[in-house]
């Protein structure tokens, strides 16, 4: 079953990453698509990595603040975002990345995608692992500053 954060989480990602597909600047990366789909998969997948990004920037703050034990009442504002995005990471994100990369390994076999398609999934995945490993040493730096502290 899943949790209310959970549901929210989900629905909150699932509009921004259909709405950021459709409105993408197409001019962007259009210049080795092939198809209208291959489109929709290079767009659906680089607004899933800035989401990604934004995630790993996130956690790279809380990693710098933890690490140099800064005290300050910006950690109740930071919370605010830190707190979805732990059930995005670890909920939402993997949903989202094996669809993506479903996607991109049936058009790069059945569709003809361009190698741009498994580049992209190489990326995702990367960018996923990162948002992941920068969880897990905010979370160590965080249990060794109360229990040392």
């Amino acid at each position: 079953m899943l949790s209310m954060d959970e549901i929210v989480c989900l629905t909150l990602v699932l509009a921004a990453v259909c709405v950021g597909t459709f409105n993408y600047p197409k001019e962007w990366f259009l210049v080795s698509a092939k198809s209208g789909s291959e489109t929709y998969f290079i767009a659906f997948a680089h607004v899933l990595q800035l989401l990604q990004v934004a995630i790993a920037i996130l956690l790279l703050i809380g990693v710098v603040g933890m690490a140099i034990q800064a005290e300050t009442s910006l950690w109740i504002f930071w919370q605010m975002f830190y707190l979805p995005s732990v059930a995005i990471v670890f909920f939402v994100c993997p949903i989202l990345n094996l669809a993506a990369s479903v996607w991109g390994i049936a058009g790069f076999f059945r569709l003809k995608y361009g190698l741009q398609a498994i580049a992209v999934i190489i990326v995702l995945v990367l960018t996923f692992a990162l948002d992941i490993g920068l969880d897990y040493l905010f979370e160590a730096l965080a249990r060794r500053h109360i229990l040392f502290d």
